[in-house]
């Protein structure tokens, strides 16, 4: 099957990374909505069989001197493995970049002279381990051509390796070999070769199996009803760190996560609170099941409780939304949308720097923005009313700029049902 656009264009289009949803991937180049292509990464995902045009991955102060560029990234979505030419490379050398929140990533770093050579190192692939990379180098241990290497993180400055070793054959031979995959799981490691004269895919197994992930089946139920809740979000991921989100759209959901570390699911849904699941499958236990079964439980929201958002970004010091925020704000659309009934107050929030009066008017204007916004999604005016809190509710004592900034916020409280 060859799928059509946003998939496939007439521009490049080759995936590159694996990310910890199983209905979402990075790619090679940015996409534009008129056509138009840049360097960089973008992600694509899909809703049950229907892909999304790629969203821009931003990494920051990201560019690469020539056309090559390969990257991978950890089997927890934190961390991304870059192959790419930049001023301070040999030649193709391999970086670092850690995940900042969504796909927004650090500057990439050099992962050194240990790992690095005066020649090409291409292809990475992180294992699920976390541990172990794998790359393709013409260095000099190689035999004239390219060779697949591999090497151990040391530290968790992911600065410090073991040297390079240079895997034995049959993987690597006298012809071009790259594009290293292993899988724990099964213990093969798959890789391309010219060793027959057209670049093919072939198997080693180099490892026992070791299975890594464990399977979830997943229930979403209403608590109150005890009623299976569909069209439900899952948010998933490490403890304390991004969430990435799939869609159910019958209440039920399957998840593979990775052993040895705890993985948190919260289930989102208009009008509801989420409750919050974490769960840990350790390295060195054997689990007979085949699939781990966990229920998510939705409350019934009530008057007064708040409506849970990711945090609304506005241009700074003035009341226009930034357009990243849009999305979050088309959510509280839809809920409105599904709950006729529901009525809101849109509060808005100032830290102290400033005068009072002008961050009175500040949070007024802001919650209004947003009222605004409800409005042109059909929701009737007299469903949303507003109020400018300025700096009266603080959450922290805004001591710090990280401080100040949680105090810079829009809160959603429902009044009616």
């Amino acid at each position: 099957m060859h799928p059509r656009e946003p998939l496939n264009n007439a521009l490049p289009n080759s995936i590159v990374a694996i990310t910890p949803d199983p209905n979402a991937f990075y790619c090679i180049n940015q996409f534009s909505e008129k056509g138009d292509m840049a360097k960089g990464f973008s992600l694509i995902s899909r809703v049950d069989s229907l892909w999304n045009h790629p969203t821009p991955v931003e990494i920051d102060e990201y560019y690469t001197i020539t056309s090559d560029v390969n990257l991978t990234m950890s089997f927890d979505g934190q961390v991304l493995i870059l192959s790419a030419v930049r001023h301070d490379s040999r030649d193709m050398d391999l970086y670092v970049c850690f995940n900042k929140s969504g796909n927004s990533w650090s500057a990439p770093q050099h992962l050194g002279t240990v790992i690095n050579s005066e020649k090409r190192e291409t292809t990475p692939y992180l294992s699920e381990d976390n541990t172990t990379l794998f790359f393709s180098s013409n260095r000099w241990e190689s035999s004239g051509g390219n060779d697949i290497f591999m090497s151990n993180r040391l530290d968790d400055t992911w600065k410090n390796w073991s040297r390079p070793v240079r895997v034995v054959p049959p993987v690597n031979s006298g012809a071009d070999d790259s594009q290293p995959y292993f899988n724990m799981t099964s213990g093969y490691l798959y890789f391309t070769s010219t060793r027959d004269g057209n670049s093919d895919i072939f198997r080693v197994r180099i490892a026992p199996p070791q299975p890594t992930e464990f399977t979830i089946r997943g229930r979403i139920f209403n608590r109150k009803t005890m009623d299976l809740m569909p069209n439900t979000i899952v948010r998933y991921g490490i403890a304390n760190g991004p969430k990435n989100m799939i869609t159910s759209s019958d209440g039920f959901f399957t998840l593979k996560i990775p052993k040895g570390v705890a993985f948190e699911l919260t289930p989102e849904k208009g009008a509801f609170a989420g409750l919050t699941e974490t769960v840990l499958f350790r390295r060195d236990y054997y689990f007979f099941q085949d699939y781990y079964q966990i229920d998510l439980w939705l409350e019934p929201l009530e008057v007064n409780d708040k409506i849970e958002l990711q945090p609304i970004y506005f241009q700074q010091s003035k009341a226009i939304i930034l357009e990243k925020s849009h999305t979050e704000l088309e959510r509280l659309a839809t809920i409105l949308l599904e709950n006729p009934t529901l009525e809101i107050r849109i509060e808005g929030h100032t830290d102290n720097v400033g005068q009072p009066d002008d961050l009175f008017r500040l949070s007024e204007e802001r919650a209004m923005a947003i009222r605004q916004f409800l409005i042109e999604k059909s929701i009737g005016a007299h469903r949303i009313e507003t109020v400018g809190q300025g700096p009266k509710f603080p959450l922290t004592d805004n001591s710090t700029d990280e401080l100040r900034s949680q105090n810079r916020r829009v809160e959603i409280i429902i009044t009616k049902i």
